[in-house]
């Protein structure tokens, strides 16, 4: 069997925004194994051999998530996990579910005990059960399998509970004469206490099961629990169910994995969350089952009710989608038969019931155009649905040809009653609108209101010939034409009568005589009156507007008035004075910005601005060039005692720089040139000074490397070069003697007249001849057993002294070890005490001895570093 994991897909899983989400109800009593079933779901699996696959969701939403989580680690590490407690809310998980490339989204409701109550009635109960069955797509209802032999006592009350409840839910709907549209399978679970599981023969536990329940018998000869909710939940989901022949069960269920219509809406299922099981005790004495594989767990027919109830759904929604479309079709044909048969004249009084029927064949085509998703018509649903498909056609070709028929006969006599409506309303707006047009344009209190009221006739005049056809025959375009030229002539006399008036309001005389001059210009009788009115106005606004320019005189009010009188008598002198204006505004500004430049000591910035400024008349600003060489002088020192103070070397080269670019119109190039490069040998002097003080303080490779490449003058580059070259001489091996210089016998030591030492040092060594210095000979003698090496200054390294004796009682040449000191460790530095003393020990780890070392380095004495001094001055020759 291949192995397919399931039980960690990606984190951030979440179920499409768009595709369905079919809703399961999973219920079961404790202890039924409802935890270990949902999961065993969620955790690595083998794969079903009828392909059938389910991968957990994790997206947070989940309501169950942590609970289901901590069930998974508890079965991961042998352990019993917790059941979802009864006073707990109903949890969900989603779940993909997938099947020959398709997949669908399942979420699961895991109810607890309060789907039922033992504390309800049995009424109560079925009214609890209706109501969650309501809006669930299937139920799954938990029958653990007891093991073989087992009393049923322990499980039969909750199932007698279930099967009741069941019983009066059959009474209930008996009532109602109605049968359940909602799959339910019954998962006895558990399976594999009943014997070991035939993986790879299916049928044989479909036999176990048919045989457990004893289906064959109609009246089984040993009464179960199990068999009684069977037939419980059979009774009431299959009203009519076949004489039950041997192997019935395997045949239902090969046909539903086969693809065969299921047609039934209750299925018994053999099912093992876990596979075969292994029981433990645990220390305090308590027994569990858990499984012997896990991760993969070897389940047996985990995801088979889920697809079983998923199919059937889809079976479901399609006999309801046929008992649908089959009701719409036939009122839409009794509908169109009444119409049809309707006399031509009454047709005229139902166009809001064609248009209706038309919108609901329209809708009937377009849904059965459309393939309809997740749904499993079998035959004969989908061949009756293809009829359908042409009988909607057909009925909308009917529709069409009774719509092309009234239109043929009422559509004369609807535009004749459309038209008479239209002219109708037109008549009664014409009537309300121009009715005392005429008295309204003569006597209105407002001239504008008059002169609204004249337009209004005059668009009457101009309107199109079909437009007020009935009012036109009471007021005439000819009648309105003559009112219109009398009421505008008395209109244009009461004008005079305002303008030629020196005691009416200004405004009013300017006002009439404008209007009066856009109607006739300069051609009417009054045109020079009209004209004179406006001259004498226009001169007098011209006179307050330059009075109140001149009397604020700011760039503003100048300009104001120029925008308004381009033209006017104050014109030029308006444009000179602005130059004026702007002139004293750009000094001020350039004053400002110049002050602020010498109040910040801004050298560079002021002497630009004197640069950019052409040289001018203004006395400020000539006073401004004479005082700039002593300011800029002054500041400057004042900047460099700073930055030398501070060691800010670099900014103070910088602005000497910059000071070298300042214009000679500004300041004098010869005195300038000749301070900037007074301060320019001054600044370098201290630098250079400043970077061999450090040296001098502590002469390190940063240090003179920093002097080397920064420093300006370099005038000590010759001593700081060699003391550099004496640093690094410093980081190579130096050369070291190691002295043996003596030898101390303790009187452990064994008696021989000869000794001969070994020095070792790291992995170089010098070995004595015999010496008559051996114990009991001397108790001290003085030795001279040298060795050279290399190393590092402030290096470890170790070191070994060795001595083996000869002669004495033993065979002359024969070797007697005398002691040895192996691997002592010495650090090469200058606080290394030059004489070093070690002690012999024999191989039982007594001390026979002691030497004495010297310690002798190559040493390189540091080159001098002088006073910092001038470098001398270049002379001609």
């Amino acid at each position: 069997m291949s192995h397919n994991t399931k039980h960690k897909p990606t984190p951030a899983a979440v179920p499409p925004p768009n595709q369905r989400i079919y809703k399961m109800a999973l219920y079961g009593r404790s202890g039924s194994g409802k935890t270990c079933l949902m999961a065993a779901l969620a955790m690595d699996r083998y794969s079903n051999p009828s392909g059938f696959e389910a991968t957990w969701l994790t997206h947070s939403n989940q309501t169950g998530k942590a609970w289901l989580e901590q069930a998974i680690r508890a079965l991961e590490h042998n352990q019993v996990p917790e059941g979802n407690s009864i006073e707990s809310e109903s949890l969900a998980f989603d779940f993909e579910f997938a099947h020959m490339g398709k997949t669908y989204l399942i979420r699961l409701f895991d109810y607890a005990g309060e789907l039922l109550s033992s504390q309800a009635t049995d009424s109560e109960n079925a009214v609890r059960l209706r109501n969650a069955l309501k809006d669930m797509d299937a139920l799954l209802i938990l029958a653990p399998a007891p093991h073989p032999g087992e009393d049923h006592k322990e499980i039969s009350k909750d199932l007698l509970d279930l099967r009741r409840t069941f019983a009066s839910f059959n009474q209930e709907l008996s009532s109602q004469s109605a049968v359940p549209s909602i799959p339910i399978a019954l998962l006895y679970n558990m399976w594999d206490r009943r014997s070991e599981l035939e993986h790879e023969t299916p049928e044989t536990e479909w036999a176990e099961l048919e045989e457990y329940l004893q289906l064959p018998n109609q009246n089984p000869v040993t009464p179960i629990p199990h068999r009684n909710l069977h037939d419980a939940l059979e009774s009431v989901l299959v009203p009519t169910p076949n004489s039950y022949q041997t192997g019935d069960l395997w045949r239902i269920y090969n046909a539903f994995i086969t693809g065969t219509p299921i047609l039934r809406n209750f299925m018994p299922f053999p099912l093992s969350a876990f596979g075969e099981y292994a029981t433990v005790t645990r220390e305090d004495g308590i027994s569990f089952e858990r499984p012997k594989e896990i991760n993969p767990l070897h389940s047996f027919g985990l995801e088979d009710p889920f697809f079983w109830a998923l199919y059937r759904r889809q079976e479901i929604e399609a006999e309801v989608e046929d008992q649908t479309e089959t009701a719409i079709i036939q009122k839409l044909e009794q509908s169109i038969n009444r119409l049809e048969h309707l006399p031509i004249f009454l047709r005229l009084f139902n166009l809001p019931t064609l248009w209706k029927l038309r919108r609901e064949t329209n809708a009937l085509v377009q849904r059965l155009a459309t393939p309809g998703a997740d749904m499993r018509r079998y035959e004969p649903l989908q061949t009756r649905r293809n009829t359908r498909k042409i009988t909607a056609d057909t009925l909308s070709q009917r529709l069409n040809n009774i719509t092309n028929k009234e239109l043929f006969a009422t559509g004369p006599i609807l535009l004749i009653i459309s038209l008479l409506l239209i002219l109708g309303l037109e008549f009664a707006w014409d009537s309300t609108k121009l009715a005392g047009i005429s008295d309204l344009a003569q006597n209105a209190p407002l001239p504008e209101q008059r002169q609204q009221a004249e337009l209004e006739i005059e668009a009457y005049i101009r309107s199109p010939v079909w437009q007020h056809t009935l009012y036109s025959m009471v007021w005439s375009r000819g009648q309105a034409t003559q009112e219109l030229k009398v009421l505008r002539e008395i209109r244009m006399d009461r004008l005079v009568e305002i303008f030629n008036n020196p005691n009416a309001i200004l405004s009013e005389r300017v006002k009439a005589a404008q209007t009066y001059l856009e109607k006739y210009d300069m051609q009417g009788t009054h045109s020079p009156q009209a004209e004179t009115v406006l001259q004498e106005y226009i001169k007098n606004q011209d006179q307050a507007a330059w009075d109140k320019a001149t009397l604020d005189n700011t760039e503003a009010s100048i300009n104001n008035y120029l925008a308004v009188y381009p033209l006017g008598r104050y014109a030029e002198t308006a444009r000179t004075k602005l130059k004026d204006l702007l002139r004293a505004k750009e000094l001020l500004e350039f004053k400002q910005r110049y002050l602020a430049a010498i109040k910040a000591a801004d050298i560079i910035g002021a002497a630009q601005l004197l640069t950019d400024r052409p040289v001018g008349p203004e006395p400020s600003v000539a006073n401004f060039r004479a005082e700039f060489p002593n300011f800029a002088a002054e500041e400057l020192a004042k900047k460099i005692a700073v930055w030398k103070k501070h060691q800010d070397w670099t900014t103070a080269i910088d602005y000497l720089n910059q000071v070298r670019q300042i214009s000679g119109m500004v300041w004098n190039s010869e005195t300038r040139l000749q301070l900037v490069n007074t301060w320019k040998t001054d600044i370098t002097t201290a630098w250079d000074q400043s970077l061999y003080a450090a040296v001098l303080q502590q002469p390190t490779p940063e240090t003179i490397n920093t002097y080397l490449t920064q420093a300006p003058l370099k005038t000590m580059r010759g001593a700081v070069e060699s003391y550099l070259m004496y640093l690094d001489s410093k980081t190579k091996p130096l050369q070291f003697q190691l002295t043996l210089q003596q030898v101390s016998w303790s009187d452990k030591a064994v008696t021989r007249p000869e000794a001969v030492f070994r020095l070792v040092v790291q992995d170089q060594y010098i070995q004595s001849p015999r010496l008559a210095v051996g114990p009991g000979t001397k108790d001290t003698a003085d030795l001279d057993l040298q060795l050279k090496f290399k190393a590092k200054e402030s290096a470890d390294i170790e070191v070994g002294v060795g001595a083996v004796g000869y002669g004495g009682w033993t065979f002359w040449n024969s070797e007697t070890f005398l002691g040895a000191c192996e691997n002592a460790k010495l650090t090469l530095n200058a606080s290394t005490d030059p004489q070093i003393k070690l002690t012999l020990k024999d191989r039982e780890g007594l001390e026979t001895g002691t030497v004495t070392l010297v310690l002798q380095k190559s040493v390189v004495e540091p080159p001098d570093l002088p006073a910092w001094q001038q470098a001398p001055a270049a002379t001609d020759r």
